[in-house]
């Protein structure tokens, strides 16, 4: 199905990521997790035949990259065929648990961040070490420090997944006009004068903000919830929204949390430089109309600048909170080899896998300027031929070691879930952050403790 199709209805979503959680979808995928063999699935099978590699793609020029990436596998590997398999993110996980529910799963599949926990506890995905101590043509060695992350690709000290692609730090994307037509001093000048704070955020967000509804101009999206965007600033702060044993929610108890999230709804509601519920700005990328002055983001955001060559823009740090402390929260995704794939179809696999994350693959992406890198031998391709301006700021962040990882749950998608409930209501005026977060403690405390 080699094209992005359109979203499924929330109520057909959640009845697939019901199916998930159940003993039958378990069971389904096979052996469940246990202690695993020492010798790889494939055993001394040889790559060949045909397999299928599933991916989800946020547009189809991302689709058209990756495809354009599988052609050069083929040329380099003529005793393989991989049909690939994608869809839009919101339309994937989905089909992939009906796929695995069906016994027929795709011999690579893409895995979100926010599955792994469960992938792993199900036994859906199987466990990698053994192709990777077997195979001296790949070494982890080869990535950059932190590319693996406990709870996203090692569990345990096992690994589960590859990373899939090279995660990008979350930075600002600013129109750089706006900040002219009002005599302020680019992000980028504070950042090196050691001045890009908070309070000078604000302070910028007001003065870029212009206009009266339903025409305003706004300055950027509050971020409420518990997803990497929200965490930046919580973390930024010093704060923690679950426990060190990922079994209960701190937040509502933790004052860093609550600064932090009272920041985001403060954006909306007393500086109104973030535009409410309901808010119209009109058709087409936002960014790009005028209407919002700065998007916090990843690197894929600059796809669609890469059509408009007259929209000058900048790329921009976080600011750092009054604690001094600045963090990046990401949540890198896997190629997984699932349960029951064994003997050549898993040796083919391991094989995609590997490509993958190879530097060959990983210059095209670059190329697009749809990804960094997280290998160590393409950092200065990376900066040298990125699209992407002010490339640096991305390495920057893994230099400083501001990127830090979203802690995850098996049981991520039911509590994310209740805290975009709780939060919706904290966006429209209807709560106060603190009572959401004590809300989100008693909803869904029972929940991680299971």
């Amino acid at each position: 199905m080699n094209t992005i199709i359109g979203k499924p209805t929330r109520r057909r979503m959640l009845g697939g990521l019901a199916a998930l959680g159940g003993a039958a979808f378990a069971a389904a995928c096979g052996a469940q997790a246990g202690a695993p063999a020492e010798r790889s699935t494939a055993s001394d099978a040889k790559p060949g035949g045909k397999i299928t590699w599933s991916f989800w793609a946020v547009s189809q020029e991302q689709a058209d990259n990756a495809l354009a990436r599988l052609k050069e596998f083929h040329a380099e590997n003529s005793n393989i065929k991989v049909e690939a398999f994608y869809t839009d993110f919101a339309a994937y996980r989905e089909k992939i648990v009906s796929m695995v529910t069906a016994g027929t799963p795709p011999e690579v599949t893409q895995v979100d961040a926010y599955w792994m926990p469960a992938f792993v506890q199900q036994g859906t995905i199987q466990r990698l070490d053994p192709f990777i101590k077997g195979d001296k043509s790949f070494s982890v060695d080869a990535f950059l420090p932190g590319s693996f992350m406990e709870h996203h690709h090692t569990f345990k000290g096992a690994t589960y997944g590859i990373p899939n692609g090279p995660e990008s730090p979350k930075v600002l994307f600013y129109n750089k006009a706006k900040w002219n037509e009002n005599g302020l001093p680019l992000p980028d000048t504070l950042e090196e004068q050691g001045k890009w704070t908070w309070e000078a955020f604000v302070d910028h967000m007001t003065r870029v903000s212009k206009g009266t509804s339903p025409d305003r101009s706004w300055g950027i999206n509050a971020e409420l919830g518990v997803v990497p965007n929200p965490h930046s600033w919580i973390f930024s702060n010093n704060g923690k929204t679950l426990s060190d044993d990922l079994k209960s929610f701190v937040g509502a108890e933790d004052r860093a949390t609550i600064e932090a999230l009272q920041l985001q709804a403060d954006l909306i509601h007393k500086h109104k430089v973030s535009p409410p519920p309901g808010e119209n700005l009109g058709p087409g990328d936002t960014f790009l109309s005028g209407r919002r002055a700065m998007i916090l983001d990843g690197a894929w955001a600059a796809a669609p600048l890469f059509t408009r060559p007259d929209f000058d823009y900048g790329v921009a740090p976080l600011p750092k909170s009054a604690k001094g402390v600045r963090k990046t929260v990401i949540k890198p995704n896997s190629s997984t080899i699932p349960t029951g794939i064994k003997g050549q179809p898993a040796a083919t696999a391991w094989e995609l896998v590997k490509y993958i994350t190879s530097a060959q693959y990983q210059k095209g992406q670059i190329d697009a300027g749809q990804a960094l890198t997280n290998r160590k031998d393409q950092v200065e391709y990376f900066l040298k031929s990125s699209p992407i301006r002010n490339a640096k700021v991305f390495m920057d962040a893994y230099d400083k070691k501001d990127v830090t990882a979203i802690p995850l749950v098996p049981s991520w998608v039911e509590y994310n879930q209740i805290v975009g409930e709780e939060m919706t209501k904290v966006r429209a005026g209807e709560l106060a952050v603190q009572s959401a977060l004590a809300n989100i403690k008693s909803r869904a405390n029972d929940l991680l403790k299971a």
